[in-house]
């Protein structure tokens, strides 16, 4: 009879890069008022503001990946180290 082999130790994962999980911020405005008056196209402050509404969304959406990304892979540890999902790790069952 062969003698069976039993794994002892739960794998684990490789530590993500801070990339995925490091969120992003926008510095806020700091410029005073002037009192000095700028003419500027009425089109073209409506597309830099739209753009600048971009951009903040953009930031938005990437803090919340990492913030998944992270929440993720802790679930994922967890569930590999005992087999079963923690109160808070929801799981989605393919569409």
């Amino acid at each position: 009879m062969r003698a069976s082999l039993a794994r002892t130790e739960r794998p684990k994962l490789p530590p993500l890069p801070e990339a995925l999980t490091r969120t992003e911020t926008i510095a806020p405005l700091t410029a005073s008022r002037t009192g000095e008056l700028v003419s500027v196209p009425k089109a073209f402050l409506a597309e830099l503001l739209e753009r600048f509404a971009e951009a903040v969304a953009a930031v938005g959406r990437g803090n919340v990946r990492a913030v998944a990304v992270r929440q993720e892979r802790t679930c994922l540890d967890a569930i590999i180290s005992t087999g079963t999902a923690p109160a808070g790790c929801t799981t989605h069952q393919p569409r």
